[in-house]
């Protein structure tokens, strides 16, 4: 059976590649919460986004986009049509529709963010920075070898 299992992030970029290519890939973003850093400087948001390409796969994320704080006004926070990608999204992972897997921001100092999420996750995009904020990601609970395990056994990595 875990064979037959695939990952949600593996499904989106299945998804896109052949939705993109016949070009009707449909995605919504909802803002589900914001935090800005201690500065006012940045604003963090945790997203939803739902992709569908009405025939296949439909797939949910959660995103974490960092935007400065003098442009959160032109952030769309209720449900709306947008591209999966921004150059300011620093995390994309699976939660699996279950809201306890969503990823949780706590600003450290005014530029660095901590984010945690679920030591079982299936991560699309992690970045490391974002212009001059740090981002460190954060597993709860914290065990490397149940995640590697995890991951190999659903080809997400080496084996």
């Amino acid at each position: 059976m875990a064979r037959r299992v695939i990952s949600l992030t593996a499904g989106l970029a299945l998804c896109n590649g052949i939705a993109m290519a016949r070009g009707n890939v449909e995605c919504e973003r909802e803002t589900i919460s914001v935090l800005v850093s201690p500065d006012n400087a940045w604003v963090a948001l945790v997203q939803e986004g739902v992709c569908s390409d009405g025939v296949v796969v439909t797939v949910s994320t959660d995103t974490v986009r960092l935007v400065r704080h003098a442009t959160v006004g032109e952030i769309q926070l209720a449900p709306h049509a947008e591209k999966p990608d921004h150059e300011n999204d620093v995390l994309v992972v699976d939660y699996y529709g279950h809201s306890e897997n969503r990823p949780l921001i706590q600003w450290l100092s005014p530029r660095k963010l901590q984010i945690t999420i679920p030591n079982i996750s299936g991560v699309g995009l992690q970045k490391s920075s974002h212009e001059d904020v740090e981002i460190v990601l954060k597993y709860e609970p914290d065990d490397p070898a149940a995640r590697d395990r995890w991951r190999r056994e659903r080809g997400l990595a080496p084996k």
